[in-house]
């Protein structure tokens, strides 16, 4: 397995006039960094989560977090492993009763769940290398 890097969220760009949207991950101790795009809902939710802003129903992404809070369960981390004909795929890592478990998700509702739950994100370093480009 390769090595895990510790990335983290460093900007949020919602277009009106698209619904491509993108956020751009960042190496935490490093200087590389790269976009995903995401749809426009997915985009809001970490907007909003990143805002500390409230809804005044629960929408999917606190509906989940909610969820795994009530069972006992966290989010542990995300991961993103790969990067396949441009998509990349993404690994959810819940702990519950004590057991970690790995679940495929879309990288944008991962790292919604991460930035709710305080979650760390980690890019594999084949993908960030692939990807990335230095500030």
């Amino acid at each position: 397995m390769d090595r895990l890097v510790e990335c983290e969220l460093v900007r949020i760009y919602i277009n009106d006039n698209s619904e491509q949207q993108y956020i751009f991950l960042g190496e935490r101790n490093g200087n590389r960094q790269f976009a995903i795009v995401i749809a426009r809902a997915e985009a809001e939710a970490i907007d909003r989560f990143v805002r500390g802003e409230d809804t005044m129903r629960p929408l999917t992404h606190t509906l989940f977090a909610t969820t795994l809070q009530a069972i006992g369960a966290r989010v542990e981390c995300v991961e993103i492993p790969k990067l396949v004909d441009g998509t990349f795929f993404g690994t959810l890592v819940i702990t519950a009763n004590g057991e970690s478990v790995r679940i495929d998700a879309r990288p944008s509702d991962s790292i919604a769940l991460s930035v709710c739950a305080g979650a760390p994100i980690f890019v594999h370093e084949d993908v960030l290398s692939e990807v990335a480009v230095t500030e």
